[in-house]
């Protein structure tokens, strides 16, 4: 298949039990829950205290200096039709994502929209970058008030999976993980 780039190894540690990652000031808390064989991580509907919130912000465990990447998880929201965005950035330089109904995007910053049913679905974006040699970070679940139907309930996430390649990978842990 003409232009298939497939990656191998998960960039995020600490995605089976979300042991890293977790953004707390809104009460994020991975829950007793398990889904595929690992935790899940639950942020409540936003507080009137609070705009916006990221209930997961993560780091890549190496320097990716590929030019296109892709992230797959499980996702569902206490209420059909919650809006998310996610994104990938550090430095900024995203050229394009698209994710797994349709939406692209070209923002800097990776923000690309998905919108979430109460079930639990897989969920994928791939983003295009220019290539560059540092960690990246990657923002998955972002509500913001701002953006209509964002704040309509929880949101529960996953098996993050973040690799390289343009091919939407399969939940597996970081060699990181392993080692410790």
């Amino acid at each position: 298949m003409q232009g298939l780039v497939i990656g191998g190894r998960n960039l995020l540690v600490g995605t089976k039990d979300f042991s890293k990652g977790i953004v707390t000031g809104n009460g994020a808390v991975v829950t007793s829950e398990i889904y595929n064989g690992n935790r899940v991580l639950y942020e409540p509907k936003l507080t009137s205290a609070n705009n916006s919130h990221n209930p997961y912000n993560m780091s890549t465990s190496i320097n990716a200096n590929a030019t296109t990447y892709a992230v797959s998880f499980y996702a569902k929201s206490d209420v059909s039709g919650m809006v998310i965005r996610n994104y990938f950035y550090s430095p900024t330089n995203t050229v394009s994502s698209i994710n797994n109904q349709g939406k692209g995007g070209n923002a800097l910053d990776g923000s690309n929209e998905l919108i979430l049913t109460d079930k639990w679905e897989k969920y994928w974006i791939v983003w295009t970058t220019n290539p560059s040699d540092v960690v990246k970070q990657i923002t998955l679940g972002r509500r913001d008030k701002s953006v209509a139907n964002s704040d309509i309930g929880g949101i529960y996430l996953n098996s993050p999976m973040f690799s390289e390649g343009n091919k939407p990978l399969p939940w597996s842990p970081a060699p990181e993980d392993a080692q410790n």
